[in-house]
């Protein structure tokens, strides 16, 4: 994995996640806007944790054979909808810990490198 992945995966975020889902982390991330509140970090960790929860569930529902017996665009939107909400609820109780640990690992790292040098690095790193 080379140093210009995450700008790649950023970059095709709507097609990995669905345009709905990159959308919602973007506008929670508050895109562009610098913060140092621990508040929006783990509200912001939480939310990648949703996305994450409600892609997994997606992914298994597509395992799951349709009967004949309830179906059409009405019950897709409805266990669309089912999906999200339960990502969310998972997300915003103990879940599974995986928006703990980012939140974890950023506070961390967040101390170790002070915020003047992430603004020098990424201006370098990122070919024009």
């Amino acid at each position: 994995m080379g140093y210009l992945e995450p700008i790649r995966t950023q970059q095709n975020l709507p097609t990995i996640l669905g345009k709905g889902q990159a959308d919602k982390l973007q506008t929670a991330s508050g895109a562009g806007k610098k913060s140092d509140s621990p508040e929006e970090l783990k509200a912001l960790s939480q939310q990648f944790e949703s996305v994450l929860v409600n892609q997994l569930l997606t992914v298994m529902r597509t395992t799951v054979p349709k009967s004949d017996l309830l179906g059409g665009h009405a019950t897709d939107m409805f266990t669309s909808m089912l999906d999200q909400e339960l990502a969310d609820k998972i997300s915003k109780t103990d879940g599974m810990g995986i928006g703990d640990m980012l939140f974890k690992q950023l506070t961390a790292l967040k101390e170790q490198v002070p915020a003047d040098a992430i603004g020098e690095a990424k201006d370098k790193d990122i070919p024009k």
